[in-house]
């Protein structure tokens, strides 16, 4: 079925109003510490409206570097140092049985025991600081569920709103 072109120019002018909206929200969102990384997803970040026709409804595209998928899927990177002091009184009181030291595996390590447990107390927390702290970080939802929830509530409206205005005008030009 196609859409009368008053609807239709009515959606395209409410993509283009929503394409800036987008654009800006997900930029607020991208400018954050916990996603900020080289920069490139922001510079890189552009949002188009493909125009919409009687039979396909407008479309706003957001194009951004694939490092944004990096972001969304794990921090690669290491952002701090773990706390492998606090986990260094527990290794030194023997909790664990040291099979081998890391950096010196399959081998007997010729550096004095406090070191040796110093590099077992870092590989340890650092184990655990990227198991806890190095989970997906989603970008997606805070930039755009307010802004697509709002523009579903508009594209709602502005349906009703056509819609009851062509039923007006031809129910106007049977009766007159």
């Amino acid at each position: 079925m196609a859409v009368p072109v008053e609807i239709v120019d009515s959606l395209n002018q409410l993509a283009r109003e929503y394409r800036s909206r987008f654009l800006q929200s997900v930029k607020q969102v991208l400018a954050r510490d916990k996603f900020r990384a080289s920069g490139k997803t922001l510079e890189s970040l552009e949002a188009r409206v493909e125009v919409g026709t009687p039979d396909r409804p407008p479309q706003i595209v957001l194009e951004f570097d694939e490092a944004a998928d990096f972001i969304s899927k794990r921090r690669l990177i290491f952002t701090k140092q773990p706390p492998w002091q606090e986990m260094l009184d527990t290794v030194k009181a023997g909790k664990f049985r040291i099979k081998s030291v890391p950096g010196y595996e399959g081998r007997t390590p010729a550096i004095p025991i406090e070191k040796q447990q110093k590099r077992v107390a870092f590989a340890i927390t650092r184990y655990k600081l990227r198991e806890q702290k190095h989970k997906r970080l989603n970008w997606r939802k805070p930039a755009l569920s307010d802004m697509l929830r709002s523009m579903n509530r508009e594209l709602i409206e502005l349906w009703a709103q056509g819609s009851a205005e062509l039923i007006a005008k031809s129910l106007s030009t049977k009766t007159g």
